[in-house]
Parts: C-alpha cells; structure tokens; sequence
C-alpha cells in the first residue's frame, strides 16, 4: 500500500511537471537578428516553379509561450523573378519557435503584388541552427501551394565576432614568451602561430550575387550577395548553407553608361556569409542601363562580379 502511494505521488509530480514546463524547442531569444533561408516548390494549376525565401526578422517580445517579431527585409524569388517585402509582415514565433506564422506582401520591379500565408513546423535544431518545413499558400495571378525546406540561424554582430577573435591573438604573446628562451626562439612562436591565418586569408573565394532588375524609378532595388571557399562551393549555388565566408568587406559601385559612380556602398557579409543592400531608386535617375560591380575580399583573397541593371522610367 505505502509503494503505491509512492508511485501515485511521483505519478502526479511528473505529469504537473509536463504540464507546467515546455521545452524551449528553438533559441529564440528577444532583441535579436535572426535569418530565414528556404528553398523549394510552388505548385499551381499547370506549372510547378522553383522558389526561394530570405527574410530576417527581429525579435521583439515574448508573448506567453510565443515570441513576436518583426521583418527588417525579405526577397522572395519565384521562377528567376525577384520581389521585395512591401508593407507591414506579421511573423510570429509559436510554442517557443516550435511553429512559425509567416503573412505579408511583396512587390516585383513592375508593381505586380504577391501575399503569402506561411506555416512553418521545428524538424531538428542544435547549436548551428534549426531547419523547418513550411507549407502554405503564394497568392499571385493565381494560388500556388507552397513545399519549403528552411534554415533559421541567429544573426551575430560583426563587431562583437571580431572582438572574441582578438581577445586570443592578444594573449598569444605572453604563453608563448618566457623569460628562458633565447631570443631566436621567441621570434619562431609568432610565425607558427600566424601561419594557418595567412593560410586561410589567401584562401581562393567565391562571391554571388543577385539583384532586382529591370527596375523602375522610384522603387525598390535590392542586391544580395553570399561569399563562400571557392574548393566547397564549385556548382556555385547561392541557397548553399555551408562553406561560407564571414566578415568578408563587400564593395559596391553602380555607374551610368558614361562610367559615372552614381552610387556606392559597403559592408560586411554575416556569420552566413550574406550580404544584403536595398535603396530607392531616386527619381533623378535616367532611365538606361547601368553597370552594377561588387567586389568581395577577406584578407589577400578577392572576388568581383559585374552585372547589368535595367532601369525603367517610373509607372505610375
């Protein structure tokens, strides 16, 4: 009788426990970047198209068991046509991120409007990320059912990664300078320790990149660009998850048809080796074709790409 007891009170305590604690199935955490890289198939009535998805979103707040956010940028890419978010996104993280809510427009070059209603499931999650499976529907000139596998990964600050890489080059020095050795020998440590660095540095690498054009006056143009080792991206896949090269210095210049730098900017590529940059066409433009060269490096190792953006007078 008294076994039984026991057993019941044991019974009860985990059941309250299951019932009272659940598990964290994502690390969501508030005030942070997280990226959204999906790949997939949009199913209409007689065509099936490739598609991808590239969002980050901000946390915000916590909302009982769920985590609300909000969207900073997002390319949706269906069958080689590239659209840009436009207006206000809901994206909310359920159950502490083991679903995703996903809802917004966005807009093509020419104006035309796509919505999208996404519903995403947790598969699997560990310390580099966690892959989803969303579902859902694309509303354009008709409905297609969407079939995506996505990777969520945390957004980490340029600064604060350069930091933690400094702090042991810092401390370097005093493990390997005791007051025994001889001079020459002191000399010979920091060149071991320098090596695999100028290694990696010298490294051959790959840039790619995608932009939204043609383009019209007074709309949004946006380019994303990914860097990766060239030996571990050789069919030069852009939705490839691995093999990329973070903090890489990314320039970019866009000339008239004079050669005139119309405008410029830079940045460094995140922990995922992405980049991404989006202006307004300003309504000075001239309408013609423009050069667009971007150039990636990191250390002595550079890539550079040219491509050719269209630029249409604005319709109104």
């Amino acid at each position: 009788m008294k076994s039984r007891l026991v057993f019941l009170i044991l019974a009860l305590a985990f059941s309250f426990i299951a019932f009272h604690f659940t598990p964290a199935y994502s690390d969501f955490l508030p005030d942070r970047k997280y990226l959204i890289q999906a790949s997939g198939y949009l199913t209409g009535k007689q065509a099936i198209y490739d598609s991808t998805l590239a969002l980050q979103l901000g946390t915000s707040g916590e909302a009982g068991s769920n985590w609300l956010s909000t969207l900073d940028n997002g390319v949706v890419t269906i069958a080689d046509d590239n659209y840009l978010n436009s207006g206000i996104w809901q994206t909310t993280m359920l159950q502490y991120g083991k679903y995703l809510v996903i809802s917004g427009d966005a807009q093509d070059v020419s104006g035309n409007t796509i919505h999208l209603n996404l519903f995403g499931k947790l598969i699997g999650s560990n310390q580099d990320g966690s892959v989803y499976r969303i579902t859902g529907k694309i509303v354009a000139t008709e409905t297609m059912k969407v079939i995506f596998s996505a990777k969520v990964t945390l957004i980490v600050s340029n600064v604060t990664s350069q930091q933690t890489q400094q702090q042991p080059q810092q401390q370097i020095p005093q493990q390997t300078q005791p007051k025994t050795l001889p001079e020459n020998q002191i000399s010979a440590a920091p060149s071991k320790a320098q090596s695999p660095t100028s290694d990696v540095s010298a490294k051959k690498i790959l840039l790619i990149a995608k932009q939204t054009s043609p383009i019209s006056i007074s709309y949004s143009y946006g380019i994303n660009v990914k860097v990766f080792y060239a030996d571990q991206n050789p069919t030069a896949n852009f939705d490839q998850y691995y093999g990329v090269v973070p903090n890489a210095n990314i320039t970019a210049q866009i000339l008239d048809s004079n050669g005139i730098t119309v405008k410029s900017f830079e940045g460094l590529t995140d922990d995922h080796g992405y980049y991404f940059y989006n202006f307004r066409i300003p309504d000075n433009f001239v309408p013609g074709t423009y050069t667009v060269h971007v150039t990636a490096q990191i250390g002595s190792s550079l890539d550079s790409k040219t491509l050719t953006l269209f630029v249409r007078p604005y319709y109104g």
